[in-house]
């Protein structure tokens, strides 16, 4: 288990996992309610590596609604920015990246209805939101090379 993440409402925890079989080997994320005891996981998941061998943990959305991370499924060479609620009855995936040597940077808006990500994939580069609820994707009109780092509202 690696790459721990707490939610805002601090009774659930994510963790990465890999389970090793006799058969070869997967990974999955683990949502861990600490209040009722109770456990989901999301096997076939696999988080993107960062260039330094880092992997960070599933970010969570201020409300503690969704889960943010980068990764792709077992069966798949192409990594997304997957949203996910934590009982895993919804998700999404946007922000298709072809190759894993590269990463997105994330950050929810205060009040969770936005997410914005940026990437270093040269098709992808650039910083671009996502709406919660409708997950549709825009492009922010800002210089490609522009990275999130997190979200600040803006001042008076």
């Amino acid at each position: 288990m690696y790459a721990p993440g707490w939610s805002p409402v601090e009774n659930t925890i994510t963790w990465w996992m890999d389970f090793y079989t006799t058969t070869g080997s997967t990974s999955g994320l683990g949502v861990f309610n600490l209040e009722t005891k109770t456990a989901r996981i999301f096997r076939d998941l696999y988080p993107e590596i960062v260039p330094d061998g880092q992997i960070p943990a599933p970010m969570w959305s201020p409300d503690g609604q969704w889960l943010s991370f980068y990764g792709r499924k077992a069966s798949s060479d192409i990594n997304y920015i997957w949203i996910l609620n934590p009982d895993g009855d919804e998700y999404f995936t946007v922000g298709e990246i072809e190759n894993y040597v590269h990463f997105c940077d994330r950050a929810w808006s205060p009040d969770s209805q936005w997410l914005a990500f940026s990437c270093s994939y040269p098709e992808k580069s650039g910083i671009w939101l996502v709406q919660n609820g409708t997950w549709k994707l825009y492009k922010v009109n800002l210089p490609d090379n522009a990275a999130v780092w997190e979200w600040i509202e803006p001042g008076p």
